[in-house]
C-alpha cells in the first residue's frame, strides 16, 4: 500500500496518514544496557530526555551489571530526575547475552514504542518525540527511524524505534 502513495507529496502523506493510535502510558521506553560507562550513559539519557518536547513521554529501562559500582551509585540520583526502571544482574557473557537483556528490559516496558539505544549514542533532534507521537512515517509500519550521533563512531547514524 505505501508504494502506491509514492507519487503524493510528503506533506500530504504526513497530514493524512496515522499508523498507530496512542496508548495511555509513556510514548517511548528506552532500553539501554551499560557496563562501566557511567558518564556516557548519563549523556545518552540526557540527550534523549533533554531534547524531548514532552518529558512525561519517555521512560528509561537500564540493565546494569551488579559489579558496576560507579553506575549503581549514580542510579538513585538519576532515578530522582528521570523515570527509570532498572535490572541489576551479573555480567554474564557480555555482548553474547545482549538479546536476553533486551528481552528482560522489554518485559518491563510500558511505552508504545521501544528504543534500543546504547550509552555511546546521542539523540540530536529537538522535539523528536512529536514526530514519533504522530507516527507519520513512510517507512515500514513497525519501524520509525531517527538519526543519532554515536560518540565512538560518528558514521553510525541509524537507530530504530520498534513498535
Amino acid at each position: 500500500m505505501l508504494q502506491d502513495l509514492n507519487h503524493l507529496p510528503m506533506s500530504l502523506l504526513f497530514n493524512k496518514m496515522r499508523l498507530f493510535s496512542r496508548g495511555s502510558g509513556p510514548l517511548v521506553s528506552v532500553l539501554i544496557a551499560s557496563r562501566g560507562h557511567c558518564t556516557d550513559l548519563l549523556q545518552a539519557i540526557s540527550s534523549i530526555y533533554d531534547l524531548s518536547f514532552d518529558k512525561s513521554s519517555v521512560e528509561f529501562i537500564l540493565k546494569i551489571d551488579g559489579d558496576d559500582t560507579e553506575t549503581l551509585s549514580a542510579l538513585p540520583f538519576l532515578s530522582s530526575v528521570v523515570p527509570i526502571k532498572s535490572i541489576v544482574s551479573p555480567q554474564g557473557n557480555g555482548y553474547a547475552d545482549m538479546h536476553l537483556w533486551a528481552n528482560d528490559m522489554a518485559s518491563l516496558a510500558s511505552g508504545d514504542w521501544l528504543l534500543l539505544f546504547n550509552d555511546k549514542a546521542r539523540l540530536i533532534f529537538q522535539n523528536w518525540d512529536l514526530g514519533l507521537r504522530d507516527c507519520l512515517s513512510p517507512y515500514h509500519d513497525d519501524l520509525f527511524m531517527f538519526v543519532v550521533d554515536v560518540v565512538s563512531n560518528p558514521k553510525s547514524t541509524n537507530f530504530f524505534f520498534v513498535r
